[in-house]
């Protein structure tokens, strides 16, 4: 015996409503992960005058161009790499490159492709940027890139 008319009309709306939330659902992960990876620049401008910073800028693996700062110390014996958060830039680190700079620390203090005045068509998660740090410097290793980008997914 075959279904009936009734029962066979259930399961197509059935079928049709999941399929809509299906769709649904796609498009609007679509658009939020859209708006997560824009672009999100500003205006830094020069280091705080009370921060012994300067400014600089290198090209990452990928080609983008990366604004940051730099402050070395002169008994340091190696150099802290500090990452912002998504959507951020090198300034809210400042108070913990402060800190760390107290303490003896050489800092870097970049903004990720796309953030900051670092120009870019999307985010990116800091791979590429802290991979053309290291080549560009020789300081840290592509091993020391690894734990770093580690440190910036686990915020």
């Amino acid at each position: 015996m075959g279904l009936s008319n009734r029962r066979k009309r259930t399961i197509r709306r059935a079928v049709i409503g999941t399929c809509g939330l299906l769709v649904i659902g796609l498009v609007t992960s679509w658009i939020v992960a859209g708006r997560l990876v824009a672009p999100c620049p500003r205006v830094i401008g020069d280091p705080p005058a009370d921060f012994p910073a300067v400014s600089i800028l290198f090209t990452s693996e990928s080609g983008s161009k990366i604004a940051g700062w730099s402050v070395p110390s002169g008994d340091s014996q190696g150099i802290t790499i500090r990452l912002h958060g998504m959507r951020g830039s090198r300034l809210s680190m400042l108070e913990r490159a402060r800190l760390f700079h107290s303490a003896g620390d050489s800092i870097v203090m970049i903004d990720l492709q796309a953030h900051g005045e670092s120009p870019g068509n999307q985010i990116t998660i800091g791979y590429c940027q802290t991979i053309g740090y290291c080549q560009r410097y020789n300081n840290p290793t592509s091993a020391d890139a690894s734990g770093l980008l580690y440190s910036l997914l686990a915020r």
